[in-house]
């Protein structure tokens, strides 16, 4: 849930930083999962709408994004019009079952209440051979970074 003192543009900067530590990975995510052959696309948590961009610059699929916030929602919308963005509930994905070719969700699953309920909705509506991709956030406050020499990149990330 987002920071209530944070501004919706606060937001973006952080979360542009954070898709920027995962992009190799996701391109690589990507290709794998067959990206360019998608035809719909769902990002689940999309917050400013980072990674739908990436999906809808990146594909010909019909991309949406899924945030329980609106302000963050209208921010991404702003920004990406050509993306649908719908306001719902990781938990009860207000979707048909077997409906995305793709299913991204980057670092929602630490934030979620349930978890496993949010990869069970991710599961349920994306289609047979379809593909579920998701980046974690790591626990910060688990965080114990060896050698110490990784100290300050670990802060530098916190």
């Amino acid at each position: 849930m987002p920071h209530p003192h944070l501004t919706p543009e606060e937001w973006h900067a952080w979360f542009t930083v954070q898709a920027g530590w995962t992009r190799a990975t996701r391109l690589w995510l990507y290709r794998q999962a067959g990206l360019g052959r998608a035809r719909t696309s769902l990002e689940v948590g999309c917050g400013t709408g980072i990674i739908t961009e990436e999906l809808t610059r990146l594909s010909r699929a019909r991309v949406l994004g899924l945030d329980c916030d609106p302000a963050m929602l209208a921010f991404a919308h702003r920004q990406d019009s050509r993306v649908v963005y719908v306001r719902g509930d990781a938990h009860a994905l207000p979707f048909s079952g077997a409906t995305f070719d793709i299913i991204v969700c980057h670092y929602l699953l630490l934030w979620l209440a349930d978890p496993l309920r949010g990869v069970q909705e991710m599961a349920r509506v994306v289609r047979p051979g379809g593909w579920v991709l998701a980046c974690a956030e790591p626990d910060y406050g688990g965080r114990i970074d060896y050698p110490p020499e990784l100290t300050a990149l670990g802060r530098m990330q916190a």
